[in-house]
């Protein structure tokens, strides 16, 4: 099968079966998505506000080293996030594997349901495998925390624009670091959907799937990478729109609030369920998207290793108890 028919495919099984949007979505919201969603329902602080909050204590760091409560404080920050994360990766490899194992049941796959041919994966091996392909964006992260640190002082102490929004112009001082943390999230997301899929559907030890999926990655990456970009560009290009739209609608209901008076209720209750039905919207998009950019990566892996519903013994003609092999 091509990499365009893989594409269209992973597309079929997802739109005939909702309930996997539904799973996706779960799975995205975790790993972060939830932040996307919260933009339009949370004032962001203003340049003043994170100047009085972080500016006393980027000043006492830069100038007199840091104090045994900004470690302690440190810690306590580090701890709470490291916890919070593995929770979350947790969960999404939960997700990933019902998606995985859903997938590959369909009877809408070419050549008939290819059921797995081994025990179902437990968990914490899905999150080994997707904490180890982070390390390099933690490295990337650590290393430019320094300039980060430098550049938001020096921001929040003298501005360098009064126009441009200081998030901006932080993000703008260090386009090495946003380069960087890119390149390592991208890789880190593929080559974690690679060895995921190799330990659920060949029953591969961690090290080896990573093995496997790094020289897929390094041999043949067009096929894994386009299936990630044109996935993910799908799934950009359909809820940004929709979160921008549903900001809008938050910021009416705002202002019908702000502005008081018996007429306004009307307006508020009007803004208020058109928010509703457009972040609803999104929601919905977005789970389908995530179902999409799953199933297309795990037709990819079953793509690359030969013909959908093909034996997965070593040598052409193998028999063994599972009952795939002899399939074509």
């Amino acid at each position: 099968m091509s990499w365009g028919a893989s594409l269209g495919a992973s597309l079929l099984i997802v739109l005939a079966r909702p309930a996997l949007w539904v799973i996706a979505l779960a799975g995205f919201l975790v790993r972060g998505g939830i932040l996307l969603f919260l933009v339009p329902i949370v004032a962001l602080p203003s340049p003043v506000g994170l100047a009085n909050a972080f500016a006393p204590t980027i000043t006492t760091f830069v100038f007199s080293g840091p104090t045994t409560e900004l470690i302690v404080l440190g810690v306590l920050l580090a701890v709470v996030t490291a916890l919070a994360f593995f929770a979350a990766t947790w969960a999404a490899a939960l997700v990933e594997r019902a998606l995985i194992l859903a997938v590959t049941i369909d009877e809408d796959l070419p050549d008939g349901m290819l059921a797995p041919a081994h025990p179902t994966p437990r968990a914490w091996r899905l999150v080994a495998v997707r904490l180890a392909v982070q390390l390099p964006l933690w490295a990337v992260v650590a290393l430019g925390s320094p300039r980060l640190v430098e550049v938001t002082y020096g921001e929040l102490t003298a501005p360098s624009d009064v126009v441009t929004p200081i998030v901006v112009r932080i993000l703008r001082a260090v386009p090495e670091l946003l380069a960087g943390i890119a390149m390592a999230w991208v890789g880190g997301e593929i080559v974690g959907a690679i060895a995921a899929r190799r330990i659920a559907l060949r029953g591969e030890s961690i090290g080896r799937a990573m093995r496997g999926a790094l020289v897929v990655f390094v041999l043949r990456p067009l096929g894994p990478i386009g299936a990630f970009v044109v996935t993910t560009s799908a799934l950009l290009l359909a809820v940004v729109p929709i979160v921008a739209a549903a900001g809008f609608a938050f910021g009416g209901v705002r202002s019908a609030l702000g502005t008081g008076g018996p007429g306004q209720i009307l307006a508020a209750l009007v803004a208020l369920g058109l928010f509703v039905m457009v972040w609803a919207a999104g929601l919905v998009v977005a789970g389908l998207a995530a179902a999409w950019r799953s199933s297309a990566a795990t037709l990819e892996v079953l793509r690359v290793r030969g013909t959908f519903g093909a034996s997965s013994d070593r040598r052409s003609g193998d028999w063994d108890g599972h009952g795939v092999s002899g399939r074509l």
